[in-house]
């Protein structure tokens, strides 16, 4: 079979590059079933939504662009681009899909270019990137952008000539926090209380839960998910789930104390869930990004201007939340920025219009 040949071909199917796609109009590439990274959402007894990451999304931040500074407001965006679109607000200044964070890489990704299937190489031949996936179909491209973690990005360019110099300009970001997920059940089992629907502690085990029914406005039933600290899951994270990927039967009794420990705070008689999901993320989120979590995103910088320069180089553009930090919408914002360098119009500007 030929080569298929593309200007621009994207890896990873997450909120950085579903954007992309969507903008550039270019075929994408995940080896997960579905589109989301780490905005996935699942289902519990095939109905129930969940989100297995990032649980919700705060909806503006700032960023700095030729020496003025603007605000990005992700639901304005929304409602003017995807008027169809349905936002439950949670907080103040944080809100959730109505049919969770997967939704908002969802309406990004053209269908036709969404290809769930893993890329095995990337080299470059003369101007031109091969890249190979696993069933040994050939696509030559342009331009190629890879959206997946640093240490994955870097098993796929290990035969470039220019992957040394990715490694030195990145060896601040390398490294990621493991993050390990655990989900349960209650059904016909409701929370009475006027406390927060999430808690973040940091230092502990037990890092940061949400009452995904309440969430997702699911009252009949309890959803209670827990993310666990970066020494649990490090301490944990191989022995998490079994062949079926399902709670390992020897951490059960360990995960039902922390859900008894989150029963006794909202002061609910405890019961063993009907059903416990598990998930673990290998590369969570970058430690230290180019951008920090919060703080604004400064295209004007030295560092982001040395970094487009080497993209641009040799038309390989690593990226991602190792760059614009691990908060969905810095992500979509980033997205916009570089979609702007490749289609010579101004997204940023257009959207704040």
């Amino acid at each position: 079979m030929d080569p298929k040949r593309v200007e621009t071909i994207i890896i990873g199917a997450g909120i950085t590059g579903s954007v992309l796609s969507f903008y550039l109009n270019s075929p994408i590439f995940d080896k997960a079933k579905m589109a989301g990274g780490r905005c996935s959402t699942g289902r519990m007894n095939s109905k129930f939504l969940y989100d297995k990451g990032a649980t919700m999304y705060k909806n503006s931040f700032h960023y700095i662009l030729n020496k003025k500074s603007y605000t990005f407001n992700l639901n304005n965006y929304l409602v003017r681009n995807f008027p169809e679109f349905k936002i439950n607000q949670i907080y103040e200044n944080m809100f959730i899909p109505q049919k969770g964070m997967m939704d908002l890489v969802g309406i990004f990704i053209n269908n036709y270019n969404l290809n769930n299937i893993k890329i095995s190489k990337i080299i470059k031949e003369n101007e031109l990137f091969l890249i190979k996936d696993e069933l040994n179909n050939s696509y030559f491209a342009k331009n190629c952008i890879i959206t997946c973690p640093l240490p994955q990005a870097f098993e796929l360019i290990q035969e470039t000539t220019f992957l040394k110099e990715w490694e030195e300009f990145t060896q601040k970001y390398i490294h990621y926090k493991k993050t390990l997920v655990a989900t349960g059940l209650w059904e016909n089992l409701k929370i009475n209380s006027n406390q927060k629907i999430s808690e973040l502690n940091h230092n502990d085990d037990l890092e940061y839960f949400t009452i995904e029914s309440e969430k997702f406005l699911e009252f009949q039933n309890l959803i209670l998910s827990i993310q666990f600290s970066k020494k649990f899951s490090e301490l944990h994270f191989d022995n998490w789930m079994d062949t079926n990927k399902d709670l390992s039967l020897e951490k059960t009794p360990m995960i039902e104390n922390f859900f008894k420990f989150i029963f006794d705070k909202y002061k609910i008689e405890y019961r063993s869930p009907e059903k416990i999901r598990a998930h673990r993320w290998k590369f969570s989120t970058p430690i230290l990004s180019m951008f920090d979590r919060d703080g604004d995103i400064d295209f004007d910088s030295l560092i982001y201007k040395e970094y487009l320069e080497l993209c641009k180089k040799n038309n390989l553009y690593l990226t991602g939340d190792w760059v614009y930090g691990q908060r969905a919408p810095k992500c979509i914002i980033g997205a916009l920025q570089l979609s702007s360098i490749f289609l010579g119009r101004n997204l940023l500007m257009e959207v704040n219009s």
